[in-house]
């Protein structure tokens, strides 16, 4: 599930694990519902996605803005980045944005919101030498 973005840079990877881990420390367990699909469209192709609802979304933000308050730098890297990344689960992506929209439809008919209680998180990178 990725529930924040951007990714940590490789050579902040020790650091911020540590760091996380003792600034989280008071964070309770908290429960997550993948309430509704979506389709998000990029540039040459689109993803189908499973979304939090406001309650879990709101839980994610907290945690969120906890660790850009650890990490001012990827504040700002995120501010340049890909503006509008939203907590998710990605279902599936597609070339066509005309299939992406029927797979959605397909599986909102039928979707039941998924649950699961957030009890620990993970620290990952992306791209470069070393990355994890």
């Amino acid at each position: 599930v990725i529930l924040c973005q951007p990714c940590f840079p490789p050579q902040w990877l020790w650091e911020a694990s540590d760091a996380l881990q003792e600034r989280l420390r008071e964070w309770k367990p908290f429960r997550v519902t993948l309430a509704t699909v979506t389709v998000v469209r990029h540039s040459s192709q689109a993803s189908v996605r499973a979304v939090p609802d406001e309650e879990s979304l709101g839980m994610i933000e907290g945690l969120y803005s906890e660790i850009l308050n650890l990490f001012p730098r990827l504040a700002k890297k995120a501010e340049r980045g890909r503006g509008g990344e939203s907590p998710h689960v990605t279902l599936g992506c597609f070339r066509d944005t005309r299939e992406a929209d029927a797979y959605a439809a397909d599986l909102q008919r039928t979707w039941e919101p998924v649950s699961f209680n957030v009890t620990a998180i993970s620290v990952m990178s992306r791209g470069g030498e070393g990355a994890a």
